[in-house]
């Protein structure tokens, strides 16, 4: 666990913090580093933003703003992580259950910009309408799919 006081900051409509040390020589991780970070009482995990040579922005969700104020210094506990665990905290699945078990599928037409939204409703049963309503309109990512299960 790193340990560090940063301000945060807001760039192109974005909020961000600064790891003030170089990640490479530190942890001897190059690349997108999924981590674990903690502000006051808050606790998320995100992929570090590579800025090169070893430079690296923590991510902050407006989520995560909304009891935060930017120009404002914290103190920042942060963790690299094996893998983003993006398992929501109302799913009926953990790490410790994560399988459920498809008797059969049915079919769903597939409709314009919701291929991976059907894919869920598929697998899981219930109706797109249902999915799209967890999941939200736009892209289906591996995490939005992971979350609405």
């Amino acid at each position: 666990m790193y340990r560090f006081s940063a301000v945060i900051f807001t760039e192109g409509g974005r909020t961000f913090i600064k790891i003030p040390f170089n990640m490479w020589e530190e942890t001897g991780i190059k690349g997108n580093i999924p981590c674990r970070v903690s502000i006051l009482d808050l606790s998320f995990e995100c992929k570090l933003i590579p800025k090169g040579n070893g430079k690296y922005l923590i991510p902050i969700t407006k989520k995560t703003m909304s009891v935060l104020e930017p120009g404002e210094e914290y103190e920042i506990g942060m963790e690299p992580i094996e893998t983003l665990s993006r398992i929501n905290h109302d799913s009926t699945y953990s790490k410790e259950h994560p399988i459920r078990k498809i008797d059969g599928i049915e079919t769903i037409p597939i409709q314009a910009g919701f291929c991976g939204h059907c894919c869920v409703a598929m697998l899981a049963g219930v109706p797109l309408s249902d999915v799209v309503m967890l999941m939200g309109k736009g892209h289906a990512s591996w995490s939005k799919i992971l979350e609405s299960m």
